[in-house]
């Protein structure tokens, strides 16, 4: 039977996985509780980083469009680019 990470183990993770985003990033995030959903999700989907993730365009949208949706507010802007029409 696996052990059950401690509550103070968590936390000390989420800090350091916090201290690894950008301030910019962590001062958008509206409470504790979604700070561990955000860290949660790029746990599952195997992500060190959500801010600037190093990835093809398309991947990157899919995941802020899934954080966005955990959160229930925006924290990724994620509609797509307009082309200019001259």
């Amino acid at each position: 039977m696996p052990s059950k990470q401690s509550a103070a183990d968590k936390l000390r993770a989420i800090h350091n996985w916090m201290d690894w985003q950008s301030e910019d990033f962590n001062d958008k995030i509206q409470s504790i509780p979604d700070i561990e959903k955000v860290y949660d999700y790029t746990n599952a989907n195997d992500l060190e980083f959500i801010d600037k993730l190093d990835l093809p365009a398309i991947e990157v949208l899919k995941h802020h469009k899934a954080v966005n949706k955990i959160l229930g507010y925006k924290l990724f802007y994620t509609s797509p680019k307009r082309k200019r029409v001259f």
